[in-house]
Order: structure tokens, then sequence, then C-alpha cells
């Protein structure tokens, strides 16, 4: 069964955090079970909005960091497109 990873700078920045930490540590300041923390580690799956927040808090990992490059796009041309129309009127 093949698996796709998510590629986040989230998911980057956890994997640097973590050499500081460990899994079990981080599940227990964020109150979930250290199997969450290794999903997101890995890519498997990403925080729910509620635990980016917390990891903002305890580790600075941005909260618009879980998002991928696609998402990002979107964001970023619905952005150019609001902005446009801003100008035209």
């Amino acid at each position: 069964m093949h698996i796709d990873m998510l590629d986040t700078e989230g998911r980057r920045l956890l994997n640097e955090r973590l050499q500081n930490t460990t899994q079990i540590e981080l599940a227990k300041s964020l109150e979930v079970h250290q199997s969450n923390v290794s999903l997101w580690s890995t890519g498997r799956t990403r925080p729910e909005p509620h635990h980016r927040e917390a990891l903002l808090v305890v580790l600075g990992i941005p909260t618009i960091a879980w998002l991928t490059p696609e998402e990002l796009e979107v964001i970023a041309r619905v952005s150019k497109t609001r902005d446009r129309k801003r100008r035209a009127a």
C-alpha cells in the first residue's frame, strides 16, 4: 500500500525541532498520543488546526507552514485576483 507523504514546511520544521526533544515529550505537552507526532513527522498526516496552533505556541511552527505547496499556490492566486479587482475598482 502506497501512502503519499505530505511535504510541508511544517513537517520539515517539526523534524528539525524534534532534534531537541522526543516525540513522547512533545506529545505529552500537546496532550496527544506519540503516534500522532510520528504521523506528522513522517508526513502521513497533518495536525488538526487546534494542534497547529499548539505547535505554534510550543515549537514556534507557523500554522501556515502546514499547508502544501499546492494549497499555498491557491492562496497566492486568490490574493492576486483580489488585488487586481481592488485596483480596477
